[in-house]
């Protein structure tokens, strides 16, 4: 049997990055992943992210990933890892 973890939850959390306007130049956070709905328990996808400014421009931000489903662990760099069935 195939155990597999959605990668929704994950990736609406990171979407989500509660920045205020004009804080350090950054407006938005654009993030970019896999076309894939779902990971297997052991399987890895990598996630990558840029902070812009107004004119959507890169802007030099600190970027920290968070798994907001326990199934998931998610490593500096956005590395995600299915680790239990969710």
């Amino acid at each position: 049997m195939r155990r597999w973890v959605r990668l929704l939850p994950l990736l609406a959390a990171a979407a989500c990055s509660g920045l205020d306007e004009g804080e350090g130049g950054v407006v938005a956070l654009e993030v970019q992943f896999p076309e894939v709905p779902t990971l297997e328990v052991g399987e890895q996808v990598q996630l990558s992210a840029r902070a812009l400014n107004v004119d959507g421009e890169t802007v030099d931000a600190e970027i920290l990933w968070r798994a907001s489903n326990a199934a998931l662990s998610v490593d500096e760099t956005g590395l995600v890892t299915g680790v239990a069935q969710g």
